[in-house]
């Protein structure tokens, strides 16, 4: 991986929409860390972009007590030669065919993380299809966002029954002031 850095403040990055920090990749660590939980947790990542927090948490998670924890990045298929993902190994990248597509990779996955959505549409069809299943090994979905747009994507985890939302208070976030963390777990 590249040489990014990130410290304990957040900060900007020219490759991620979303600020970065160490206490960020901690916090979404522990969120995804089960009491119990069996190696090989798959945290799929919605519109993973240049899959930099992607690749920072993959990185983190190999070196320390999060190796239970295996991550891939999903993007928007688009040629060889404008591919977005600059930074996740190819085995941790897939795509779908549109911003409308559902990846088939959902089915497997025990967290689903939304980085900076567009389309409210496609949490709601990922949230539909596997977060009301009982079958399905999904149990946690976050959501990395502005918070102008929370209001918005919020409808999409409020009709989940079975699951409870949380928003991460600012201070422990590890996010700059206009952006927020969600967690929705299933209880």
């Amino acid at each position: 991986m590249a040489a990014v850095q990130v410290n304990k403040e957040p900060i900007r990055h020219p490759d991620c929409c979303l600020s970065l920090s160490s206490t960020l990749l901690d916090k979404l660590t522990i969120t995804l860390i089960r009491v119990g939980a069996e190696a090989g947790r798959l945290v799929l990542s919605i519109g993973s972009g240049s899959g930099l927090l992607e690749a920072l948490l993959l990185e983190k998670w190999s070196t320390s007590a999060g190796a239970i924890l295996s991550i891939e990045g999903i993007e928007v298929q688009q040629s060889v030669s404008t591919s977005l993902n600059k930074f996740l190994p190819e085995q941790h990248h897939s795509s779908v065919k549109g911003t409308w597509d559902l990846s088939p990779r959902a089915a497997d996955a025990s967290a689903l993380m939304f980085v900076y959505p567009r389309n409210p549409d496609l949490v709601s069809g990922y949230l539909q299809s596997y977060a009301l299943s009982t079958d399905a090994a999904l149990d946690t979905v976050i959501y990395l966002g502005p918070k102008c747009d929370w209001a918005e994507f919020e409808q999409c985890f409020s009709g989940l029954n079975g699951w409870s939302t949380n928003v991460v208070p600012d201070e422990e976030s590890g996010l700059l002031e206009y952006e927020m963390l969600a967690v929705a777990e299933r209880r």
